[in-house]
């Protein structure tokens, strides 16, 4: 294997790594050749990860493809829970080095924990960090098997996010083979959006590995096109093919996270959940979430003119763009925040507000404090304007809390979690877009 490259800045982009929850890679670690696996590590694999594979009756196809293959190799998967890691650790025959979000590093316990004894790989969402790349090549020379998402977050609706051929440069880059996964049914389990877990089963399909031989042989464009055949899942196609049911009784609670606009009446943040129930408090509009996630008609209502979720969704994203030159003063009804935080070192210390809105306009993130906490920080004003010139990155982080880097300086705001924080970064990115 060849040692590791020199790389240009682009080549970092499709590192967007999802955040993971706290304790991701602590549970199924399986031992590495850079230290001993921990006792407790030796018990809570067997014990927890049995005890996922019994409760999301996970079941695997294709994982013959792996005997006889050793590390170094990579592993690509869709991303659509937030247990991803954790499921496919508990069947795979490796231990996976998992290329995890950068801000579990900032937490002193858990950072440890990740960094020495799972030996995680951080990435600093959102931008470019030549240094994940580097920590991957050093993973590679010593024989690691290293696991990411080349989507870089979770599906909100069960279609899988876009990315670009520089996936298909790294793989080639690392002169590794590469293994790919599709997670099926995974999304069903438990929506990034929902709030209720439900009950269904996993399947991890394990594809014939590309050997180093095969990549160089293939042209970019036929690297990324066979990638993006496995990778690009679709969870509705998926439905429409195999029919699984996902039950829950609440089903449909948490879906205004995602569905932030009305199609029936254009109102914005007017969407309400309960149970299973999805409906318009502007003009009473209304379905029902099955268990298949199709939105079905409710008896004496006016459904909605969509059937599925990623049709909704994508059409409000055509409607994010159309309001990007908009001279609307506020986008949407401010919402209500909770936790707004400023980044200090590699760690979040300072809490600027427990109790502010936020306003999206068409140039800018309005914060309005009604508390002044950490006014040594960001000095007595009582608004903070992020002005979307000045935002160099934009990610949502587990449960849905935005983390922006404003100039050289890091913030972390949680809202209340009947907002939506999807539609800052969607209309964030439709802002980028417009402006390149």
């Amino acid at each position: 294997m060849s040692g590791f490259r020199s790389v240009s800045p682009e080549l970092c982009k499709c590192f967007r790594v999802d955040t993971m929850e706290i304790l991701m890679l602590l549970f199924l670690h399986r031992g590495c050749p850079m230290s001993k696996t921990p006792l407790f590590i030796r018990f809570i694999r067997p014990t927890y990860g049995g005890y996922l594979r019994w409760r999301y009756k996970i079941k695997t196809v294709g994982l013959e493809h792996l005997n006889g293959l050793k590390g170094p190799y990579l592993v690509l998967s869709n991303h659509v829970h937030v247990l991803d890691p954790f499921m496919i650790s508990s069947v795979w025959p490796d231990h996976i080095r998992w290329v995890a979000g950068a801000y579990l590093f900032r937490l002193k316990i858990v950072g440890f924990l990740l960094s020495k004894l799972v030996t995680g790989i951080a990435k600093q969402q959102g931008r470019s960090d030549y240094q994940t790349i580097k920590d991957i090549s050093q993973a590679f020379k010593k024989g690691d098997v290293v696991g990411l998402f080349p989507e870089g977050t979770r599906t909100w609706d069960g279609e899988a996010l876009p990315f670009d051929i520089t996936t298909a440069k790294l793989v080639r880059m690392f002169h590794v083979p590469v293994v790919l996964i599709n997670l099926e049914g995974g999304y069903g389990l438990k929506p990034r959006w929902a709030t209720h877990a439900r009950e269904g089963q996993l399947t991890i399909r394990v594809f014939k590995p590309i050997g180093e031989g095969e990549i160089l042989a293939m042209k970019l464009s036929e690297l990324h096109a066979s990638i993006g055949s496995v990778l690009n899942f679709s969870y509705n196609a998926w439905q429409e093919e195999h029919r699984i049911p996902f039950e829950s009784e609440h089903a449909a609670e948490g879906l205004q996270r995602v569905l932030y606009m009305c199609p029936q009446c254009n109102q914005r943040s007017s969407i309400i959940t309960e149970y299973k129930s999805v409906c318009c408090s502007s003009c009473n509009a209304s379905s029902m979430v099955d268990a298949f996630d199709n939105l079905v008609p409710v008896d004496g209502k006016t459904p909605f003119r969509f059937n599925d979720i990623p049709s909704w969704h994508q059409w409000e994203k055509d409607q994010i763009k159309h309001l990007v030159d908009t001279s609307d003063v506020e986008l949407f009804p401010p919402d209500r925040g909770e936790v707004f935080q400023a980044g200090v070192g590699r760690r979040f210390l300072k809490k600027l507000s427990v109790d502010f809105t936020v306003t999206l306009r068409p140039h800018a993130i309005i914060i309005n404090r009604n508390d002044m906490l950490g006014t040594d920080h960001i000095g007595t004003d009582k608004q903070f304007i992020f002005d979307f010139e000045d935002i160099r990155s934009l990610i949502l982080n587990a449960k849905g809390t935005i983390e922006l880097f404003f100039g050289d300086k890091l913030f972390r705001i949680q809202l209340h979690r009947s907002c939506s924080t999807l539609k800052y970064l969607e209309f964030f990115e439709a802002c980028k877009e417009a402006r390149t």
